[in-house]
């Protein structure tokens, strides 16, 4: 199985990258969405692929730390004072 972080390898194209989505499909087709490291000549990132999992293999596990999953939420509901009119009527 493959975890969020990894570094894969397509087995059939050779692509290359950082497993950054995991997709669960109807009939339990599992893909996993991989990021190439680096940037183009124009400084932009490559685009992502998709692959079916079963066909990635890891290269290095979990290269990327995991970061604080705080959502924000859910925050303290806000309360209007007493007498103070929401349209200052």
């Amino acid at each position: 199985m493959i975890t969020l972080g990894d570094k894969v390898k397509d087995s059939v194209t050779g692509f290359v990258g950082i497993a950054v989505g995991r997709t669960t499909w109807l009939h339990g087709c599992d893909r996993i969405i991989v990021q190439p490291e680096g940037l183009t000549k124009d400084g932009k990132t490559f685009e992502n692929c998709s692959f079916d999992e079963p066909q990635l293999e890891v290269i290095r596990p979990k290269k990327v730390k995991e970061g604080n999953h705080r959502t924000g939420g859910p925050r303290p509901e806000v309360r209007q004072k007493e007498g103070v009119s929401r349209f200052g009527r």
